[in-house]
């Protein structure tokens, strides 16, 4: 079968013979060292379909051609795969397709990026390589005709993805309806733009998806990668660099990480998979993000592939590295699909009576980690968990996040009894995720630390579903201010006429229902007593906030007191937001503390 021969740019694909020309002279580039290459021999029919392309001029040597790179990247490429579906939609104003192959779960979704140097591209032209990635990974894929510069500039292009993502996490192929999970992917300008949408996400605390991939992305518009240097790219010229950037980003500074990822701070992001050719100018982008993200505690799985060039997944019929590329990109999805969604755990539910698990396909009786989140009691999300999820099953646990009503809507005793229902769930369900209901540790960050201390400590809520204490093996309490609500009460409001500030309208006192009886009720420190079957208590917090320090100093001491196990400890030059997201870090002293202390408390 004749292949045809397309120029996956740096930026995309565009019909390579309408846009490049005979080489005179042209060398392939010389081996070079590369460590992070695949060991692997290179097929005999990609060793001559490079051949070919080296016969070629690559884009942009001589000039560039934007208006010939639209027209080419503009067409559409129909599926060479039978049967696919193909459904058009809008995303308020941002055309897109959906594709879905035979076989294909449309609860389970990819949005995948299209490149085209952020100047041209679109879904359409993507449609063959999006129907390989639907029909392996048997998920649906949305296509977006993101927004294009120069016309218009970063960031509007990575505004429609973010959009688009939001969009597809509530709605499939066939109307409105929750995705059980999400990806993003795309290649090179793509690939740039999948990297930075997960930085988006996760900034503007919108759900991440379970991965990301990212296809010969284009990391780094300060343009320091070596491989600019040393590589002889047979698809695109790294003249086009300076070209593509200053379209795209204008006045904006190219160290901006949502411009350039691998200026990113990746904690708190899904695994990644990122995939590049040993000759492709951009192959070094692709190590240095792999690098960066690495060192932030991400899992990330890099694929340099011999022999291979930029995008070498789109061009057909596929190579025989194409098409295990494509397979490997399946392979990932399917470990990642580790998390359900949105479980019910009271009958009838309320919408925020819902709980998320994340377990490995493997996991068979391991000890559980139930995540209590913070927000004041009047916000947050069980989605708001950053890299613990991923941290705590490479460790062989596994994870449950719960929501709970908040207030007002609710009083503070229904928001604690919606934590002990949770658990009560988790008790009863949850081996058949693999975990085991008499090995549960339950943590919570800020007000969630309040609601885990509480019910570690107040065996009545508990005991009200049937459930002793004892299932309970640890508590670790996140930088709480609220473990003795009398306490934090009056220092706030004497620091309040000290200061002669205004009192707030809505403070401790009146969230815990303006009531000195029920703000000792609600109080950890209360309900602690040595014959209770109270589990060991590891209590972080920052060392430079006098409130959580005191509190976290009170709450041990009190168990100290009668007897009970109790470590506090204070994460230096940390924030309150940063103590949470820094929690699986491998660096991270905090995390240590964790990992030693669930140790002991799991021998116990």
């Amino acid at each position: 079968m004749k292949r045809t021969l397309f120029a996956v740019g740096l930026l995309c694909p565009f019909y390579f013979v309408a846009l490049c020309i005979p080489a005179v002279g042209q060398e392939p580039a010389k081996p070079l060292a590369v460590p992070e290459l695949m060991k692997r021999e290179v097929s005999s029919e990609s060793v001559a379909y490079l051949e070919k392309l080296r016969k070629n001029t690559p884009f942009g040597t001589n000039n560039f051609d934007l208006k010939a790179l639209r027209a080419g990247m503009g067409t559409r490429r129909e599926p060479s795969i039978k049967d696919v579906k193909l459904i058009k939609v809008k995303v308020g104003d941002i055309p897109c397709e959906w594709l879905l192959a035979p076989g294909a779960d449309p609860d389970v979704r990819l949005l995948y990026l299209h490149g085209g140097g952020f100047v041209s591209g679109s879904g359409g032209f993507y449609l063959a390589q999006a129907a390989h990635i639907s029909s392996a990974a048997k998920c649906a894929v949305l296509l977006p005709d993101y927004r294009l510069a120069p016309e218009h500039p970063f960031p509007a292009g990575l505004d429609d993805c973010v959009a688009a993502h939001k969009w597809m996490v509530a709605n499939g192929p066939t109307g409105v309806k929750d995705a059980r999970a999400t990806f993003v992917a795309g290649d090179s300008a793509g690939g740039n733009l999948t990297l930075a949408t997960l930085l988006a996400l996760r900034d503007r605390k919108m759900q991440l998806p379970a991965g990301g991939i990212a296809i010969s992305p284009c990391t780094d518009f300060t343009m320091a990668s070596e491989s600019l240097k040393t590589v002889v790219d047979p698809i695109i010229s790294a003249k086009t660099m300076p070209v593509f950037r200053d379209h795209y980003l204008g006045k904006t500074d190219p160290r901006n990480p949502l411009a350039s990822p691998v200026f990113g701070d990746y904690r708190g992001l899904p695994p990644l998979l990122i995939q590049a050719g040993e000759h492709e100018m951009l192959r070094d982008d692709s190590i240095r993000v792999a690098k960066k993200a690495r060192a932030d505690g991400i899992a990330v799985k890099l694929e340099v592939w011999p022999g291979m060039f930029h995008v070498f997944h789109s061009h057909e019929p596929l190579l025989p590295e194409a098409r295990q590329a494509i397979e490997n990109i399946a392979e990932f999805m399917r470990s990642s699909l580790t998390v359900k969604r949105n479980i019910p755990y009271s009958e009838p539910a309320h919408e925020r009576q819902v709980l998320d698990v994340y377990a490995a396909k493997t996991a068979k009786n391991l000890p559980v980690v139930f995540w209590i989140h913070g927000g004041g009691w009047q916000a947050g999300d069980k989605s708001d968990v950053q890299m613990k999820p991923q941290v705590f099953m490479d460790k062989g646990f596994v994870f449950v996040s719960t929501n709970y009503r908040l207030l007002p809507s609710v009083d503070m005793a229904t928001i604690v009894r919606d934590i002990a229902k949770s658990i009560h769930w988790v008790h009863d369900h949850i081996a058949e995720h693999g975990g085991d209901p008499k090995r549960i540790l339950v943590m919570g960050h800020s007000a969630g630390a309040q609601l885990a201390a509480l019910i570690c400590t107040d065996e009545r809520y508990l005991k009200a579903e049937g459930l002793p204490l004892a299932i309970i093996k640890g508590c670790v309490p996140v930088d709480g201010d609220t473990y003795d609500v009398p306490a934090i009460i009056e220092v706030a409001e004497t620091r309040w006429k000290a200061h002669h500030l205004p009192k707030a309208k809505f403070g401790h006192r009146e969230k815990f229902g303006n009531d000195p009886e029920k703000h000792r009720d609600f109080s950890a420190v209360t309900h602690v007593a040595k014959e209770k079957n109270i589990p060991p208590f590891l209590i972080l917090h920052v060392a430079g906030h006098p409130d959580t320090t005191a509190q976290a100093v009170r709450m041990g001491n009190v168990l100290k007191d009668v007897g009970l196990p109790a470590t506090v400890f204070a994460a230096k030059e940390s924030t309150h937001t940063k103590i949470n997201t820094d929690l699986g870090l491998p660096d991270d002293p905090a995390t240590k503390a964790l990992f030693e202390f669930i140790d002991k408390a799991l021998k116990r």
